[in-house]
């Protein structure tokens, strides 16, 4: 897990899935950090990204861009999904339309793809 200032990020991979677990402050601080974990899962190959931001407590507007930039980099050639389940993410996220671009998922469970 790599671990900034303020927030902690860890990536697992499960074939051509990853997912990337995010937790404390999304900010202009901590912005970067994010960024290059991002940059790195989809230079990867995969299909499908998830991004769990169960267990962040603050997002700024810096983090809302990465995410609406994430899923124009991704087009349809990929799937993103966010798992904002509690208000620090999940609100802004629909509060900004965001969530009418992106797969916004209340568990992790429901990101992951099904197989078949």
């Amino acid at each position: 897990m790599a671990v900034g200032e303020g927030i902690a990020i860890s990536v697992e991979h499960r074939g051509d899935v990853a997912v990337m677990t995010v937790g404390g402050v999304i900010d202009l601080a901590t912005s970067s950090a994010l960024q290059e974990a991002i940059d790195s899962a989809i230079s990867k190959g995969l299909t499908t990204l998830i991004i769990d931001l169960s267990e962040v407590t603050f997002m700024a507007s810096i983090g809302l861009a990465m995410l609406d930039a994430t899923t124009e980099r991704f087009g349809r050639a990929a799937k993103l999904a966010v798992v904002g389940k509690n208000p620090a993410t999940k609100r802004p996220i629909q509060l900004t339309g965001l969530a009418q671009r992106v797969s916004l998922c209340s568990t992790l469970e429901e990101a992951l793809p099904r197989p078949g």
